[in-house]
């Protein structure tokens, strides 16, 4: 008997995967089953994706007007190459608008895997490219687009829950980084700019109708 270098269970010593935590031991793989069970202060037990409070995921998305959405496809794509050591994650992450899907539903098998409720990868999908496109609308209606945060935010919260049951452990990821805190900041500075530059068009625009209909 073999055991998961992940998370411990029990695997045969030819598995190609592991029954518990989804962990991939292909030739891809930087993972093999061990023939010995580490002592249980040396074994790490990882979370299957990027552990991030939900909370946290909202504030450094509209902070960073989308950016952090990046870095969180990036972060999971990353995870994903480790466990079953296939995709290439900054090409995913380039094109996430067209990559998500794949991610969205890996993330729904190993939620099926380990019985919790799944997610709609499709919908969730074609609602992250949807709000891709919305970049491309006039003022103001592209700030919509701002919110592309939200299908990764409902993948998060199933993402956090099996998180909890495969590495019960593992951190929260609940806390602003001194990094976290300079984005913060530099955001809130950068929508400022931007709401008062559109109050300023509209002021304009409302002034120069003026001029045209006055005698």
């Amino acid at each position: 008997m073999s055991f998961c270098p992940n998370c411990s269970n029990e695997v045969a010593a030819n598995a190609a995967e592991c029954a518990r935590c989804g962990a991939l031991f292909g030739a891809g793989s930087e993972w093999q089953p061990l023939d010995e069970l580490p002592e249980p202060r040396t074994l790490p037990v990882e979370p299957l994706y990027f552990p991030v409070a939900s909370s946290k995921l909202v504030v450094l998305s509209m902070s960073t007007m989308g950016l952090y959405v990046l870095y969180w496809f990036y972060r999971n794509w990353k995870m994903e190459r480790q466990r079953a050591g296939r995709g290439w994650p900054l090409l995913l992450t380039a094109f996430a608008p067209l990559t998500s899907y794949l991610l969205f539903d890996a993330i729904r098998t190993n939620l099926v895997r380990h019985s919790l409720p799944k997610i709609d990868a499709g919908l969730l999908a074609l609602s992250f490219l949807g709000f891709n496109i919305g970049w491309r609308l006039p003022d103001p209606y592209w700030i919509l687009a701002t919110l592309w945060f939200v299908p990764p935010l409902i993948a998060q919260a199933s993402v956090n829950e099996l998180n909890s049951r495969v590495a019960p452990t593992a951190p929260r990821n609940e806390h602003y980084s001194g990094w976290n805190i300079a984005a913060i900041v530099v955001g809130a500075l950068l929508w400022l700019l931007v709401i008062a530059g559109l109050f300023l068009e509209k002021i304009d625009g409302a002034h120069a109708t003026q001029l045209v209909r006055s005698p």
